[in-house]
């Protein structure tokens, strides 16, 4: 799939890879819970470490020079960023 210089391509690595992400640090938090007296991660950490996944595919198709499928993961990225400053934006400025 990373092969494919397409911009479909893109655009579903990056929703995929926030996704799965997003599910790595929801499980980790658990464990954290669960071995220490702490909460788990908050809402806001979740969101910007499962976009900044997206760093990883948009690096990939930048180093083998695949730019539909770089525009893809750009794109999704800008409208995950945008999305999370309108839903959490009072709380990424008011903490």
């Amino acid at each position: 799939m990373l092969k494919q210089d397409k911009f479909l391509v893109g655009i579903l690595l990056g929703v995929m890879f926030p996704v799965f992400f997003w599910i790595i640090v929801q499980e980790a938090g658990h464990i954290v819970m669960d071995r220490t007296m702490a909460g788990g991660f908050s809402f806001k950490l979740k969101t910007v470490l499962s976009i900044a996944s997206n760093a990883i595919p948009a690096t990939v198709f930048f180093k083998s020079r695949k730019d539909n499928a770089l525009r893809g993961v750009i794109l999704v990225t800008f409208i995950l960023v945008f999305t999370s400053l309108i839903v959490l934006g009072k709380d990424f400025f008011n903490s």
